[in-house]
C-alpha cells in the first residue's frame, strides 16, 4: 500500500539509500523534495526499489502497474529519456574501447550535462586507468565538479595516480593462508606479478589455471620471478578452499575484507581480476596484462 523512494548508494545499482515511502492514496502517490544535483534513484514497493530515474528538476510521472514494472510509463523525465537514449546505444558497443569512445564523444558533445558524472562513474570508473578517468572529468563543464560523483572519480584518480606505470609500488603488508605477516617488499630483487582476484570471481580461477602454468614455465628456466596474490575475499574458508583446488604455489594473502581490503584500496582495484608487474627496484612497469600480453611482457622482461 505505499510507495518506496531509494536513492543510488556508494555502488550503483548495488547499495541504495532509502529516501522515504509514501501511502497510495485513490491510486496516486506523490513525492516533493529538494536536493543539489541530479541523480539515479530508484522507485518501488515492498520496500525494494524496481524501476531506475535519473531525477533532475522535471517534474516526473509515473504510470502503470508496480506489479509489472517492466510496463511502466515515466513522463517527462527528460534527463532519464536521453540516459535511456544513450545507454541503448552504448550496448551496440563492440568493445570496452568503444564505449569508452562513445562516452568521450557524448561528453564532448554536451559538456555540461547532467548524466556526465553518472556515465564516467557507473561506466569507467571500475576499470579506468588514471589517464582515461583524468581525460573524462577534464572534459565536463567546471560546474559538474562538486557533484557527488564527479568527486568520487576525482577520489578514484587521486589513488591511481600513484600507481601509475614508473611508480613505487605501495608496500603491501597482509596475512597470509597460514596466518602469518607477509610483506611484498620481501620479493624485492625480483620481478613480481601482483595479481588481484577472489575465490568467487570465476574469470579470476580461470586465470588462476594459465598463470600456475606461466609460474612452473618460469620456475623451470630458474627466472627471477615470483606471484604475489591478493584476494578481495569474503569468506576466509572459501578462499583457503581455492587456493588448495586451484593449486596455488605463491604467497597469498588477503584480510577478508573483499575491495574495503587495504591493499586493493591503497592501488585503486575496484574490478578483477586485474595485475601489476614490478621490477626488482620495486617500480611499476606494466599494469591490466592477461594471457599473451603478459607472457610476452614477462618474457621480454626478463629476457633482458
Amino acid at each position: 500500500d505505499s510507495i518506496f523512494l531509494f536513492k543510488a548508494g556508494n555502488y550503483l545499482g548495488f547499495t541504495y539509500e532509502k529516501i522515504g515511502a509514501k501511502k497510495i492514496e485513490n491510486g496516486k502517490f506523490r513525492f516533493d523534495g529538494e536536493f543539489s544535483h541530479a541523480e539515479m534513484y530508484f522507485v518501488g514497493t515492498n520496500n525494494q526499489p524496481k524501476l531506475p530515474i535519473y531525477i533532475s528538476t522535471d517534474k516526473i510521472v509515473i504510470e502503470g502497474n508496480f506489479e509489472n514494472p517492466e510496463e511502466l510509463k515515466i513522463i517527462d523525465a527528460k534527463i532519464n529519456e536521453r540516459l535511456l537514449e544513450f545507454e541503448a546505444k552504448l550496448e551496440l558497443a563492440q568493445s570496452s574501447q568503444q564505449e569508452l569512445e562513445m562516452i568521450d564523444a557524448f561528453i564532448q558533445s554536451e559538456p555540461d550535462s547532467p548524466l556526465n558524472p553518472y556515465l564516467i562513474l557507473n561506466y569507467r570508473y571500475q576499470i579506468g586507468n588514471f589517464e582515461e578517468l583524468n581525460h573524462l572529468y577534464n572534459l565536463m563543464d567546471l560546474s559538474l565538479r562538486a557533484h557527488p560523483y564527479s568527486m568520487k572519480v576525482k577520489s578514484q584518480m587521486k589513488v591511481l595516480e600513484l600507481v601509475q606505470q614508473g611508480k613505487l609500488a605501495p608496500e603491501i603488508i597482509s596475512k597470509d593462508s597460514a596466518g602469518l605477516e607477509r610483506r611484498l617488499s620481501s620479493l624485492r630483487g625480483s620481478y613480481v606479478l601482483i595479481e588481484f582476484w577472489a575465490s568467487w570471481c570465476s574469470p579470476c580461477r580461470e586465470e588462476n589455471s594459465a598463470l600456475v602454468k606461466l609460474h612452473q614455465e618460469f620456475k623451470l628456466k630458474n627466472a627471477n620471478f615470483e606471484i604475489f596474490g591478493v584476494a578481495a575475499e569474503f569468506d576466509k574458508s572459501r578462499w583457503l578452499s581455492a587456493i588448495k583446488e586451484d593449486k596455488l604455489p605463491w604467497i597469498n594473502v588477503s584480510l577478508v575484507s573483499g575491495f574495503e581490503d587495504k591493499a586493493l584500496v591503497n592501488y585503486g582495484i575496484k574490478s578483477i581480476p586485474a595485475s601489476l608487474i614490478i621490477n626488482p627496484e620495486g617500480r611499476i612497469i606494466a599494469r591490466g596484462l592477461k594471457g599473451e600480453e603478459l607472457r610476452n611482457k614477462l618474457s621480454e622482461v626478463l629476457k633482458n
